[in-house]
C-alpha cells in the first residue's frame, strides 16, 4: 500500500464525521449525496496540494481519480460501517441540522 492510499483511507474514515456537519436532515438522499461527492472531492484535492503536494499543472487526472475514488468508497463504508452504528454521525447531523420546528420570534 502506498502512502497515498493509506492517506486516502485515513481521509475516508474521518470524511463521514466532516460531511455530517454539512448534511442537513431534512435534505433529501439525492442531495445528501451531491454534498459527500463535493467535501470528498475538495478533501482530494486538499489531500494532493497539502500532504502528498503532487497537485501540479496540467492536473494529473488519474491520480485524483483514484484518489477520489478510494476516498468516496472509504467515506461510504466507514459511514456505514462504523460511524452510523455507534451513532457519532448521525448525533452530528441532528445537532448541526436546523430544529424541525421552526423558532417564531416573540
Amino acid at each position: 500500500m502506498t502512502d497515498a492510499q493509506m492517506w486516502d483511507l485515513i481521509i475516508g474514515f474521518l470524511m463521514p464525521l466532516i460531511v455530517a456537519v454539512i448534511i442537513q436532515t431534512h435534505w433529501d438522499e439525492r442531495a445528501q449525496a451531491v454534498a459527500m461527492f463535493l467535501c470528498c472531492l475538495v478533501a482530494v484535492a486538499l489531500e494532493h496540494v497539502f500532504i502528498l503536494r503532487d497537485l501540479v499543472f496540467p492536473l494529473p487526472a488519474g491520480s485524483l481519480a483514484h484518489s477520489l475514488l478510494v476516498v468516496m468508497i472509504a467515506t461510504i463504508a466507514f459511514y456505514k460501517g462504523w460511524w452510523k452504528p455507534i451513532g457519532t454521525a448521525p448525533f452530528i447531523e441532528h445537532v448541526t441540522s436546523p430544529s424541525s420546528t421552526p423558532h417564531t420570534p416573540d
